[in-house]
């Protein structure tokens, strides 16, 4: 990952965090970031104990 940048559990006890290269894409070009593209959404199995959306 190169920024994670968020997460959130979702359905099926799963875990999402987004990887958006914060540091390398402040206030650069529309250009510039689609040359650092792409960015990821990641996904984990978490262990059930908390309720999605959260």
């Amino acid at each position: 990952m190169r920024w994670p940048d968020d997460r959130s559990f979702g359905p099926g006890d799963m875990i999402y965090v987004a990887d958006s290269d914060i540091p390398d894409v402040v206030m650069q070009s529309k250009v510039h970031m689609k040359a650092k593209a792409p960015y990821y959404l990641f996904r984990f199995p978490a262990d059930g104990t908390a309720p999605a959306g959260q």
